[in-house]
């Protein structure tokens, strides 16, 4: 009698783990925390929240900067697509160059005699060292301006990288390819005021996208990053006030102690 009650309550016992195993075993798997908000993160506030999104390709990033700026350059902070920037900036720097020759062969020859309808065969050297310097300067500019104003951002606060600016700043420069145009059409107006403006409103256009940029990427306010966009044109106007002050004060402590004539 008791051998089968314990045989009984093993039993019991044993249908009572195995329910168990089966609830456990059925639980649903528990959802996987969602990750902190972006701004969270210290260390890179533009990684860790949107890697699923996908990459924007080159004719979406040319459309959003012209007509969604914000929301594209948002994005652009966050996935930097460097290698279109650097698409871009090739792109830019070829027009460039293509400009630069179209003037300069109008240049040399209207300086030419009126039958000369290609530059003298002499210049060609300088026009292709020209031209390739020209190409080369735009990748400088491009690198140098953008670790200038990463590094003026970070001294404001900011928390992006340099590698997020120079992608941001390369897709800024696309309001530049209206360059082109203006130029082909100022051949036939021979207008200087409407290149000058031309110019004029096209890198205010260009400013305004690197502020957005820069404002995303180090979330900073728009302010600073007024600040950090302009800080490079700020330090050459102080270091040429400074050179121009110390030249006056040199010719100054010169002229005075010389007998000049007409003086005595």
């Amino acid at each position: 009698m008791n051998d089968n009650t314990y045989k009984i309550d093993q039993n019991s016992s044993g249908e009572a783990s195995s329910s168990g195993g089966a609830d456990r075993s059925g639980l649903e798997p528990q959802e996987k925390p969602s990750c902190a908000p972006c701004f969270n993160n210290t260390e890179d506030p533009n990684v860790g929240c949107d890697e699923d999104e996908p990459v924007q390709s080159f004719l979406e990033l040319v459309y959003g900067v012209l007509f969604e700026p914000v929301k594209t350059l948002k994005k652009a902070a966050r996935r930097p697509p460097l290698a279109n920037a650097l698409l871009l900036v090739t792109i830019l720097g070829l027009a460039g160059v293509l400009m630069w020759l179209l003037t300069i062969s109008r240049v040399l020859n209207q300086a030419a005699e009126p039958s000369a309808m290609v530059p003298l065969p002499s210049t060609a050297p300088l026009l292709v060292l020209g031209a390739v310097l020209i190409f080369l300067w735009g990748y400088i500019k491009w690198f140098s301006y953008s670790a200038f104003i990463s590094l003026a951002a970070e001294m404001l606060g900011g928390l992006g990288s340099a590698r997020n600016v120079a992608a941001v700043v390369g897709l800024s420069l696309i309001p530049t390819i209206l360059m082109i145009p203006a130029q082909m059409l100022n051949y036939y107006l021979a207008s200087a005021a409407f290149i000058c403006t031309t110019i004029l409103v096209v890198w205010i256009w260009v400013a305004a996208l690197m502020v957005i940029g820069v404002r995303e990427v180090h979330r900073l306010s728009t302010g600073r990053a007024l600040l950090a966009v302009l800080s490079p044109v700020l330090v050459l106007a102080v270091f040429t006030g400074l050179l121009l002050a110390g030249l006056v004060a040199v010719a100054v402590s010169i002229f005075s102690g010389m007998n000049l004539p007409g003086y005595f």
